[in-house]
């Protein structure tokens, strides 16, 4: 501790008569130091100045508190609680995702559905007559194979390059598959 707060604290103590024999000691000597001290002394010891900084500091924390509307505080209703705002957040949440899963999927229907469409019948005739590899030779041999896998369509590359396909199974799904494998409108 400074000397500077040691001798507030010897004045705070002087004001509440709470000195000992030795701090009393040490005060009078700090006091008979320089005039200046002895003022400093009376004006902090000054009944009336005491008093007129104890009703200043009343005043501003009577003013603090009537800025602050203690009434609407007490009855001011209890806003959501915290696990109602985070359930809400969580719905909030689930249905965004929902909606993205949902919209996806159309999507995705939308496309396997029209992939599938095309303007001519759909017939082994036609499907015999038109065999265009363009489309097949740009995409990847996974692609290919996955997609002639899940139709169970089994695609063969020929001695000069050319992929020949071959339907086993002659359902709905299979010859779909076949069809849009071997046409230039397929693989979109």
């Amino acid at each position: 501790m400074n000397t500077t707060e040691r001798t507030g604290r010897l004045i705070f103590l002087y004001i509440r008569n709470e000195l000992s024999k030795k701090e009393q000691v040490e005060l009078e000597a700090w006091r008979n130091h320089s005039p200046i001290n002895e003022k400093t002394f009376q004006e902090a010891t000054d009944p009336e100045k005491i008093r007129a900084d104890l009703k200043a500091l009343e005043d501003s924390r009577t003013g603090r508190l009537e800025k602050m509307p203690m009434a609407s505080i007490a009855t001011k209703p209890a806003s959501r609680s915290v696990v109602r705002r985070i359930g809400i957040r969580i719905l909030k949440v689930a249905a965004a995702v929902l909606l993205l899963f949902f919209t996806f999927t159309g999507v995705a229907i939308y496309r396997f559905v029209t992939a599938h469409k095309h303007p001519a019948m759909d017939s082994e005739d036609h499907l015999a007559a038109v065999v265009d590899f363009s489309d097949l030779l740009n995409n990847t041999t996974f692609n290919r194979g996955f997609l002639a896998g899940f139709a169970a369509v089994d695609i063969r590359e020929g001695s000069n390059g050319w992929l020949t396909g071959n339907v086993p199974n002659t359902g709905r799904m299979a010859k779909n598959v076949y069809f849009r494998l071997f046409t230039s409108d397929g693989n979109r």
